[in-house]
Order: structure tokens, then sequence, then C-alpha cells
């Protein structure tokens, strides 16, 4: 029987939504930016989500993202407008969504919510936002794409967590090793499997920040 914190937790988003997203996001950013969605045009969620096969909840939260770097504006009624190149950025209406994402990200920012620590119950944002545990979803999934917050992992209470940026550099480094063994090594990928790779990334907070050293000469 789950425990009340972990139903009440914030939920994470799935990876594979997150693994739809973050594709996303690189597919519309590079059509703005080489010009197939040319300045100007104007395209509805219900478009983007049909033609990518992306739930709107993921279209949302990749809109804001790419509003935020100013590529897109967003209109309420009739949807995204691509910039113009050179344009200044235009935010547009301020939503409950935009102060629930910003309202977090200060708080990750000040440390109000600590790396590596789950946010708080889904609820009480809910009740402190006026809103309904469903609106929490997009700005979640933005904060996940501009790598602020992450799903739990196996060990961990499900829930979302603010990501530890120290620990995420050592991971990154650990797999850089990892993946020079393997070239040094002339493993194949199959004799690594992601079982080993799995429990290297629960192990990882407690290896030395220093990456590893290359194997002497033979």
């Amino acid at each position: 029987m789950p425990s009340d914190r972990t139903r009440s937790t914030v939920p994470s988003h799935s990876r594979p939504e997150i693994r739809l997203a973050e594709m996303l996001l690189t597919t519309l950013r590079e059509e703005l930016r080489s010009g197939v969605w040319p300045g100007g045009v104007l395209r509805t969620y219900k478009g983007i989500s049909q033609k990518f096969g992306a739930p709107d909840v993921v279209v949302r939260a990749v809109v804001r993202v790419l509003r935020d770097e100013g590529l897109v504006t967003i209109h309420a009624f009739s949807g995204v407008r691509a910039a113009h190149r050179g344009a200044l950025p235009t935010h547009g209406p301020f939503t409950v969504t935009d102060l629930i994402t910003s309202t977090i990200r200060k708080r990750i920012g000040d440390h109000e919510y600590p790396p590596g620590t789950p946010l708080p119950q889904r609820t009480a944002l809910a009740e402190e936002f006026d809103t309904t545990v469903q609106a929490l979803q997009v700005p979640i999934l933005q904060l996940t794409l501009e790598g602020l917050v992450r799903p739990h992992l196996p060990h961990e209470v499900p829930g979302t967590y603010t990501v530890d940026h120290r620990q995420a550099d050592r991971e990154a480094r650990l797999l850089a090793d990892l993946e020079a063994a393997m070239r040094l090594g002339c493993w194949t990928r199959g004799e690594f499997p992601d079982a080993v790779e799995r429990a290297l990334h629960v192990l990882i907070g407690s290896l030395s920040p220093q990456p590893l050293a290359p194997p002497p000469p033979r």
C-alpha cells in the first residue's frame, strides 16, 4: 500500500514522454531557426500535436520553452506564431501556468527547494496556486526540459525531484570514462548490458567527482 507521501508528491512525467518532448523541442527549434517554419506563420496546438503525434501537454510545454527562447509567440485563442528573425521577444499574457513555472523556477534558484530533493506535495502546490493537480503537468514538464527538475530514480520515492547539477556532472564524467574504456577495450555494446549501466547510475552518488584515470599503456 503506497504511503501518503508516495501518493501526494508532484507526479513525474514518464521517461518516454520526456524523450518525446525533447525530440519535439529539438525538431521545432531547428524548423524555426532554419526557416522551415517561417516567421509570422501560425500553427495551432492541435496541428502540431497531430503532425508529431505528441499529447497536448507535451506540445504546450515545448511551446513555452520556445517562447522563452524568443522563437515563437503564443496567442491564447489562435495558436503559436513563429517569431520574425531579429524581432524582440514578446511574452504575451502572463497566465497561471506561467506563474506556477516562474515561482517554482525561482524557488529552485534560491535553494528553497534544495538540489536533489522532491518538490512539495502536489495537493499543496495546487492549493497554493488555486488550481488543479492536472494544471501542474505543463509547468513540471517545461521545468524538466529546462533541466531544473527530473523524474525519480528507481530507489527514490516516486515524484519529481530538483536536479543536483553536481551529481549530474559526476554522472556525465563517469559515462564518458565508460565510453573511453569501451573503445580502449574494443567492447561491443552488447558486452556492456543496460543493467550494468543502470546499476552504475544508482551508485554514482558515492563515487569520487574526479574522472577515472586512463589505463597505463600496454
